[in-house]
């Protein structure tokens, strides 16, 4: 029997493409999705899921909308159960370089790509760790460690990295698990910065089961 199996799975940006291959493969192990995009065609996505038998519900929503985010978390746990893990996956790059970017620019893209994991995991991790129990995985990049084009993208993508730390550091009740894999933006990444990337395309792949082996493989220590 599969360990994800009636699991709950909140997966974020789940329209895009890494995020419908991490719901179809969570699904295919068992697990209940909650498909979460700011895009309207996450619904359209979820019901092309439910045909292939998978017990999933969306929410269209956008994360760095703090209440609605957390509206859209005690809606699917009211319809699904509880957040057993969440999968930060939404994210965006929008600026060639650091010249073409401007200061609303970057704030937007660091509000997506850090504000909106921490969002999501704000809404989360109180029940996670009432329960003494959960895990908690940041889709980060290779452009969180170096800087690859996209100043605001990479910013955003650090953070996200420290985040996850933060998450994961030992406290009195240390509720979860916490890690980051890095998805590959760019074929000129640095051999090592490839590596991490392979390792995310492996894990999504079904090749490694289990969060925490992909978080090991990768080059951040989440505790």
């Amino acid at each position: 029997m599969s360990e994800f199996r009636n699991k709950v799975v909140a997966i974020t940006g789940a329209s895009g493409g890494i995020g419908q291959e991490l719901c179809r493969y969570f699904g295919a192990q068992g697990a209940v999705i909650a498909a979460i995009d700011r895009m309207a065609s996450v619904a359209e996505f979820a019901d092309r899921l439910r045909l292939d038998g998978i017990t999933v519900e969306s929410m269209t929503v956008d994360i760095v909308d703090a209440p609605a985010v957390r509206f859209a978390f005690d809606t699917l746990s009211d319809r699904l159960g509880a957040i057993d893990i969440l999968i930060n996956n939404a994210g965006v790059s929008r600026n060639p370089s650091l010249e073409r970017t401007t200061p609303d620019g970057f704030g937007e893209d660091v509000e997506a790509n850090l504000n909106g994991a921490y969002h999501c995991t704000y809404a989360v991790l109180p029940g996670m760790k009432a329960r003494r129990s959960g895990a908690i995985v940041n889709i980060g990049s290779v452009n969180g460690l170096a800087a690859l084009g996209d100043a605001a993208y990479s910013a955003g993508k650090a953070g996200l990295i420290s985040l996850t730390k933060a998450i994961a550091n030992p406290s009195p009740t240390p509720p979860t698990r916490s890690g980051w894999t890095a998805s590959n933006s760019s074929s000129s990444a640095p051999p090592s910065r490839r590596r991490s990337a392979r390792c995310w395309r492996r894990w999504a792949s079904g090749r490694w089961r289990g969060i925490a082996r992909a978080r090991s493989c990768c080059t951040a220590k989440a505790r």
